[in-house]
């Protein structure tokens, strides 16, 4: 359970997720991470490695990336597959495809979570 304060932010970090902002995604969750003691505490921080892969992505940091992206699904993999209305199945496929997409060197091909905007309820 959420309180007030930390859905606001949920919310916020999933509007701009879906915008494509993932740092500030990534500052919004870190908010309600750092608070939590319960068992939904692994979930926030798969989303924030999530969204640091995705920055490395930016900057084209691509082992940074890969390794980031294979800790957020260790995270998530526990959930799913959808919680607090996030897709853990998609976030999956999309991360799968990617991680091949980097195996392979083609980069231009990188799939972008906004195009597909998983966390949209």
């Amino acid at each position: 359970m959420m309180t007030e304060q930390e859905n606001k932010c949920f919310q916020e970090g999933r509007r701009l997720f879906n915008a494509g902002y993932y740092f500030e995604a990534h500052e919004e969750w870190e908010q309600i991470w750092l608070h939590r003691l319960n068992d939904d505490r692994l979930f926030f921080q798969g989303l924030i490695l999530l969204t640091g892969s995705f920055c490395h992505f930016k900057k084209k940091k691509w082992q940074a990336a890969q390794k980031a992206m294979h800790k957020a699904l260790i995270k998530l993999d526990t959930y799913g597959p959808v919680y607090c209305g996030v897709s853990i199945q998609m976030i999956q496929n999309l991360v799968s495809q990617n991680l091949k997409l980097i195996d392979l060197n083609q980069f231009e091909s990188l799939i972008w979570p906004h195009q597909q905007m998983p966390f949209q309820l």
